[in-house]
């Protein structure tokens, strides 16, 4: 996940995190499953290479950052302005995000009505759960015709 701020508050960059056992750290599911937050304003540079913080000052800012050699970050600029002077592409991209936002609308509506509906039926314990189980919401909208 990445993010614009800092979840956990240490002023890092990255932050690591693997199935292990509370109790006994040396004891670990051997899932292999491990969950990374990135942060991009981090502070602390010192579990990072230097040019990782390039790329993630350049997600941050839009901008390649002074003295950056990373081609990497210099191709994903390219991209980027190509992408940003095709019209075609802008054009698609304008007409899915008028899409996205119309489908997140209609999804909010039909969220409220079901809140409302349960509240006026005082239904507190469907209310709750619809907010935390999603095929249960779904069961809801079907048998309330939303």
């Amino acid at each position: 996940m990445t993010c614009t701020f800092d979840l956990f508050g240490k002023n890092g960059y990255i932050y690591t995190f693997e199935n292990r056992c509370v109790e006994y750290p040396d004891l670990r599911l051997g899932d292999d499953a491990i969950k990374v937050f990135v942060n991009v304003n981090g502070k602390d540079d010192s579990h990072i290479s230097s040019e990782l913080k390039e790329l993630l000052t350049y997600i941050r800012t839009s901008k390649i950052p002074d003295k950056c050699v990373n081609p990497l970050i210099n191709n994903m600029d390219e991209a980027l302005r190509k992408a940003r002077s095709n019209e075609e592409w802008r054009k698609e991209y304008m007409m899915l995000e008028t899409m996205r936002s119309d489908y997140t609308q209609k999804g909010e509506e039909r969220y409220n009505k079901l809140v409302k509906i349960l509240l006026d039926k005082n239904d507190y314990t469907t209310l709750k759960k619809v907010t935390v189980d999603s095929d249960f919401r779904q069961k809801m909208f079907e048998h309330y015709g939303l």
